[in-house]
């Protein structure tokens, strides 16, 4: 049997998959009844507009992407210093090889929560994504 040449669409496909997905958020929006817990795609995407005409909303993005890439920065150094004298001195790996198992063994959302009462709020984020 062929396939419906429609339906092979790349284009198509993912609109009907995204349409199906919409649906299924705004079914729940309306089950919920109210736009604090849950809005619609459509009350979303309205905001998202207004959203995207203030200038606060971009310094607000640009900030995030900066303590984003900074917790990157510091991770990478942190790791490429950290691994090159794990390599050079066995002293060092042993030392940090426990360190690195329970850092491999905690969850995620645990450590998060352990870094809200750990760091000030200012530096939360590039504290999570440098560790995480």
């Amino acid at each position: 049997m062929s396939r419906s040449t429609i339906w092979q669409n790349k284009l198509v496909r993912k609109s009907v998959i995204f349409l199906f997905w919409a649906a299924i958020w705004e079914v729940a929006a309306l089950c919920v009844h109210t736009d604090l817990i849950l809005a619609g795609p459509v009350e979303s995407f309205l905001a998202l507009l207004r959203l995207v005409r203030s200038s606060e909303f971009w310094i607000t993005v640009f900030d995030s992407c900066a303590r984003i890439f900074s917790g990157f920065f510091f991770a990478f150094l942190t790791g490429a210093v950290l691994g090159t004298l794990s390599y050079r001195f066995s002293l060092i790996r042993q030392f940090l090889s426990p360190l690195i198992g329970v850092m491999k063994a905690v969850p995620v959302a645990s450590f998060v929560v352990f870094a809200l009462v750990l760091v000030r709020s200012s530096g939360l984020t590039v504290f999570i994504v440098a560790v995480v």
